[in-house]
């Protein structure tokens, strides 16, 4: 069973980065709504090290593993098929899901909720059923939410700036329309996360994207989301507040809250 995180030992120092105290409280917020034992209907994993043993006793809702990590560890667990994450996304968690895999196992038959699911990489990787992802993002949940329909690539794409630029600006063209949560707005946002910097997503205080072109010597484009359809049948996405989420009491949730750093401009809204 996973052990509290002690975060005086310096052992454990520097496998996990803080989380913003301001999340801290809002997720114990979450969590203390709602009737959850440990390892009972609904379970919480939470990375939290910044955080004393007399301010742990007063959260015994959340658990917290402290076991050290593989990043370059296969998730391919159990001889099963992985799907991969369609996205490049900061911070992905493609690498920890073979460490999640034994303890999502034995609740594999519950619906998993991931509060911060950023690039589905966690949710993919356990395969459940039924799932709840959330993500304050609209053009992220809405790209998810046109794969679930079968989403098909139809503009042009090539990794070249000038093209880039253009494309860039027909999309924040349909965030100032209010059109970006549309199949089309799905395609260029996954254009531009293919081919901007890093895969950054960034917007600035309009909400507008404006991640710069990025430097790959050469980009694999995929246009065809079908394969993506039976994977994501029963998901549901929502583009919300995590602690205005729904959840019962049988639900497994995974929560992994945004990094304490000073990038903030995930969401026109920051963090």
């Amino acid at each position: 069973m996973p052990q509290r995180w002690d975060a005086r030992d310096p052992a454990r120092r520097g496998l996990r980065v803080p989380i913003p105290h301001h999340f801290c409280a809002s997720l114990h917020k979450f969590v203390s709504a709602r009737p959850v034992p440990i390892l009972g209907a609904v379970f919480y994993l939470v990375h939290i090290i910044e955080t004393s043993e007399d301010e742990l006793a007063t959260r015994p809702q959340l658990l917290y593993t402290s076991e050290p990590v593989n990043k370059h560890a296969s998730n391919n667990v159990g001889g099963g098929a992985i799907v991969r994450p369609p996205l490049k996304w900061a911070g992905g968690k493609r690498w920890l899901v073979p460490h999640l895999k034994p303890l999502w196992t034995a609740h594999a038959h519950r619906r998993l909720v991931e509060p911060f699911a950023g690039g589905l990489a966690v949710t993919l990787g356990l395969g459940p059923d039924q799932a709840l992802c959330n993500d304050v993002n609209p053009h992220l949940v809405n790209f998810f939410r046109q794969a679930q329909r079968g989403l098909y690539v139809t503009i042009p794409m090539e990794n070249e700036s000038g093209f880039y630029y253009r494309h860039r600006e027909k999309f924040n063209e349909l965030v100032v329309a209010g059109d970006a949560c549309s199949p089309l707005g799905a395609q260029l946002f996954y254009y531009l996360n293919r081919t901007g910097f890093n895969g950054l997503c960034r917007f600035n205080r309009s909400g507008l994207f404006n991640v710069p072109f990025g430097r790959y010597a050469k980009i694999s484009y995929a246009r065809d989301f079908c394969d993506y359809v039976p994977v994501l049948a029963g998901w549901d996405f929502q583009a919300t507040d995590f602690a205005e989420l729904v959840v019962s009491s049988d639900d497994f949730v995974y929560a992994d809250p945004p990094y304490d750093v000073e990038f903030t401009t995930y969401a026109q809204g920051g963090f």
